[in-house]
């Protein structure tokens, strides 16, 4: 019979075995199975006896058998850029269009340039009136002043490769007025990078620089290396300041190196920075008695000493280590116990060598001095010409420091710094310098941090000692919020001393030719006694901040150029000078990205006290001088094309100002009766235009010169700047 559907299947209906198949699914899953067999209770119950006490096997495994892998990531490694205490100057020096660090330090309020107008020039800065070579300049902590004069070298810096400068008012390590800390960039980047930076405009200025980081492992131990390779050179013949090439910058050449390696617990680095230039050493514009200094801004005006040269070769060595301080707190201590840090950079050590060459060449010494350059024998028979000054120096040093944080219920929290610094310096060759000639200066100073009464409070302390004085230096800071936060109140105090240099104490020269006469008898110069106080205002997008200043120094230290320009006489005044005065800084929209913004410092010295027979240290500056800026910002192009152009002014009032010493590059008072310079002032139009990465500079220098708005303008006595000079620049970093 054939199955058909709905149809029974043998005589039967499918049905019943349909039903029976859902109603043995509905059946609960914990519903017992009675159909099956009990549960075997005859299972033998677990082994209770005690287990078997056989040793295990304790010899050692294989040797062969891998440790596990040490790794590193680049946030635990030591970082080799402790923070600096001292106060930024605005704007990254390779992306900025300053062609001089000087250039940026005169933003600071309170501080007036003196602007030579050469490239390459021995530019200064004057902080509240004092002597440009008062300041402590370093690069990463290492003294950076020229070893024979004791200038402070801004033109040896290597602007390119700098990080942001940091300026400190008082409490100076190395026991100064103030002082002006500099610091290669750290590059930590995890791709290599290559910087370009060139300038032109009537000089060429190149700087390139290339450093990669890399992961690196010796004896299993993962670390980070870094290499960095810098190079600078630039030349000018400076023509548009002085003629016959008395000014020219022959040619400047600056090399960088530096390795670095970090470790988890340690790091060290290894720096070496090599200077080598030639540079016109003339004495300004010639003129005569009588003559107005409106001279040097004519066709025929001619230069003093045309031909005399200088020229220095440097080369700085040094060689750090820095230490992790690992210590905890000891656990259960008193309360009132002091407990070590347990992170940071607590020691660091840098040991360096500085040596340089310096030379000084001068056709028209022999006729100055009455020497007969065909007769006179040289004091080192084939080295030296009668109308040639050299000088080779070296220094050795050794700077320690160490950062403690310690903690107390009574005492409240302190951040200490603590730090030794000794250095010695030899003269090595040449006839400027008696040959066993050598100096030795030790700094120990101390910093600590914390809150009295509610205020922050920076504490400082320091005993200083080198040729011919020893004196000890301190300084107070205090800060605290008023008006809800809207105006911050500070007050600063400060002790210090005055440096002496080596050719103060020893003076420079042969015995017939004498370029520097030193300090008479063994009296040194005295103390330093700085205060200031202010506030600082934000309202809106406006800051202001206000400064009162004074200062008490005792037995003042000063170089005078004598009636011949190329020869001054170190002195010290007999008594004690004060001085007075007042700064005021304002910004507006500086922040901003788009639209117009403008600032503007002032400074007026209010009163000045100074002892008999000594020059006055506030004519040496303008009684009034400020700078001011107005710029509007702009993207184009969906934020691929940003703009910035400003106009920046700087104005001074009348000044003797200070004048060039050709054979030291310092910047001494001029001799007695020589002519007072302003009022005067520069306008420089300029444009910066980032695209993408690359930023262009355009700039038009003292457009207002050689108009009939302004006949020109002196920086220094006998030193114009140039008039309406254009440059151009570009600065490009590129990843690799």
């Amino acid at each position: 019979m054939k199955v058909g559907r709905g149809v029974r299947v043998r005589g039967r209906s499918r049905a019943p075995g349909i039903l029976l198949a859902l109603l043995l699914a509905a059946v609960p899953a914990q519903a017992q199975d009675t159909t099956r067999a009990p549960s075997d209770t005859a299972r033998v119950p677990a082994d209770t006896t005690r287990r078997d006490t056989t040793r295990r096997d304790t010899t050692r495994r294989d040797t062969t058998a891998r440790a596990p892998r040490r790794t590193l990531a680049k946030a635990e490694a030591l970082p080799l850029d402790p923070p600096r205490a001292a106060r930024a100057v605005n704007g990254l020096p390779p992306r900025a269009l300053a062609l001089d660090a000087t250039e940026l330090l005169a933003r600071v309020p309170g501080t007036f340039r003196y602007d030579l107008g050469a490239v390459g020039g021995a530019h200064g800065i004057s902080v509240q009136a004092r002597s440009p070579d008062q300041a402590a300049l370093t690069l990463d902590g290492v003294p950076f002043d020229d070893l024979l004069t004791g200038r402070p070298r801004y033109d040896l810096l290597p602007l390119p490769f700098l990080d942001t400068l940091r300026t400190q008012a008082s409490g100076s390590p190395l026991g100064t007025p103030e002082a002006v800390r500099a610091a290669l960039r750290p590059y930590d980047y995890a791709r290599p990078l290559t910087t370009l930076r060139y300038r032109s405009g009537g000089f060429q200025s190149i700087g390139a620089l290339h450093t990669q980081q890399r992961k690196v492992r010796f004896f299993g131990m993962p670390a980070f290396a870094q290499f960095t390779g810098g190079y600078f050179g630039r030349g000018a013949d400076n023509l548009d300041v002085l003629p016959n090439n008395s000014a020219e910058l022959r040619s400047e050449r600056r090399l960088l190196g530096r390795v670095r390696y970090r470790r988890r617990g340690w790091g060290a680095e290894v720096t070496v920075l090599h200077n080598r230039r030639r540079i016109g050493a003339g004495g300004g514009v010639a003129l005569e008695a009588g003559q107005p200094p409106a001279i040097a801004f004519t066709p025929r005006r001619t230069a003093r000493y045309p031909d005399a040269r200088r020229r220095l070769l440097r080369t700085d060595l040094a060689a750090t280590l820095r230490l992790r301080d690992l210590t905890e707190g000891v656990a259960g201590a008193p309360p009132d116990s002091l407990s070590p840090p347990t992170a940071g950079v607590p020691f660091t050590a840098t040991v360096y060598r500085t040596s340089q060459t310096h030379r000084y060449r001068n056709p028209d010494l022999a006729g100055t001095f009455g020497v007969d350059t065909t007769a006179a024998p040289p004091l080192t028979p084939g080295t030296f010409d009668a109308d040639s000054l050299e000088a080779a120096t070296a220094r050795y040093g050794l700077r320690l420091a160490t950062r403690l944080e310690l903690r107390s219920e009574h005492f409240g929290r302190h951040a200490l710094a603590l730090k030794a610094h000794a250095w010695r310096d030899a003269f090595t060759g040449g006839n400027a310098l008696p040959d066993d000639a050598a100096r030795a200066r030790l700094h120990l100073s101390a910093r600590d941090s914390t809150r009295l009464a509610g205020l922050a409070a920076v504490l400082s302390a320091g005993l200083h000692t080198g040729p011919r004085q020893t004196y000890p230096s301190a300084s107070v800071r205090l800060a605290a919020p008023a008006l809800d936060g809207a105006v911050d109140l500070f007050a600063e105090a400060g002790l210090s001393g005055q440096s002496v240099s080596w050719v103060e104490a020893q003076g420079l020269g042969t015995p017939g030719i004498r370029l520097v006469e030193p300090l008479a008898g063994d009296r040194g110069p005295g103390s330093v006694l700085t205060a200031e106080a202010g506030a600082r205002a934000t309202l809106g997008p406006v800051r202001t901040q206000l400064t009162l200043f004074g200062e008490r120094t005792s037995r003042r230290l000063y170089l005078r150029a004598l009636d011949r320009a190329v020869v001054v006489r170190a002195r010290v005044a007999n008594g004690s000078s004060r001085r007075t005065g007042a700064s005021l800084a304002t910004r507006w929209r500086t922040e901003a990205e788009r639209g117009f913004y403008a600032t503007a410092t002032g400074t007026a010295y209010l009163d000045e006290s100074t002892p008999p027979f000594a020059p006055a240290a506030a004519p040496s500056v303008p009684q009034v001088h400020g700078r001011a800026r107005l710029g509007a910002r702009y993207a184009f192009f969906t934020d691929d094309l940003a703009v910035d152009a400003y106009a920046e002014g700087h104005l001074w009032s009348r000044m003797t100002g200070r004048t060039l010493h050709g054979p030291t590059g310092r910047l001494v008072h001029p001799p007695p009766g020589s002519p007072v310079l302003g009022p005067a002032g520069t306008l420089d139009l300029h444009a910066e235009a980032q695209i993408r990465t690359a930023t262009l500079f355009f700039s038009y220098e003292n457009a207002l010169a050689d108009t009939q708005v302004q006949r020109g303008v002196l920086g220094a006595p006998v030193y114009p700047l140039p008039a309406r000079r254009f440059r151009f620049g570009v600065y490009w970093p590129i990843f690799n």
